[in-house]
């Protein structure tokens, strides 16, 4: 049986969306973790801001940050749901286990 880890999830949000959409939006998906057993989650809106470089031609985007407890094994799964939605430009997975 595989432990539970910390993980940060970052989501890049299209800015097609005003502060309060953005709000349930990111709530929303915040309860879909536990569809995956993820466990104490917690919500950062890091706002809307300037991109380096354009995504998928926006020069703006909404940061959404998610910290969270799961198995290894259901980090693939939750990838495969964020690539299918078409309001997130780009997402990343940060390992915040202590070595």
């Amino acid at each position: 049986m595989l432990p539970l880890r910390k993980y940060e999830l970052i989501i890049l949000v299209t800015k097609n969306f005003n502060e309060n959409e953005l709000q349930t939006w990111a709530f929303n998906y915040a309860k879909e973790l536990r569809s995956f057993r993820a466990r104490r989650i917690s919500l950062i809106s890091r706002g809307k801001q300037n991109l380096a470089y354009p995504v998928n031609k926006q020069t703006r985007g909404n940061y959404i940050q998610i910290n969270f407890s799961s198995k290894p094994n259901n980090i693939n799964a939750f990838s495969d749901d964020l690539k299918m939605n078409i309001n997130i430009s780009r997402f990343a997975f940060f390992n915040k286990n202590k070595k």
